[in-house]
C-alpha cells in the first residue's frame, strides 16, 4: 500500500467525512472506491477521464496471470 498526501479545500474535506461516517468507511477506502468506480465506467465506455476516447487496446486491466 502506498501513501499519498492530498490537498483539499475544507468542504471537500468535510463531505469525505459525512460520507465515511455514513457509509461507516474510512476516507482512504471511499477515496479509493471512487477511484475504481471512475476507471471502471471509463473503462467500460471507451472513454478517458478527460473525456478523450482511448486508443484501441488500451483498455481493460493488463497483467501478467
Amino acid at each position: 500500500m502506498e501513501k499519498l498526501t492530498l490537498l483539499l479545500n475544507a468542504s471537500t474535506v468535510e463531505m469525505l467525512h459525512l460520507l465515511a461516517r455514513d457509509s461507516g468507511k474510512t476516507i482512504g477506502l471511499l477515496v479509493q472506491d471512487m477511484a475504481l468506480e471512475r476507471y471502471m465506467n471509463c473503462a467500460m465506455s471507451g472513454t478517458r477521464p478527460s473525456g478523450q476516447a482511448a486508443p484501441s487496446g488500451e483498455i481493460g486491466l493488463t497483467g501478467s496471470g
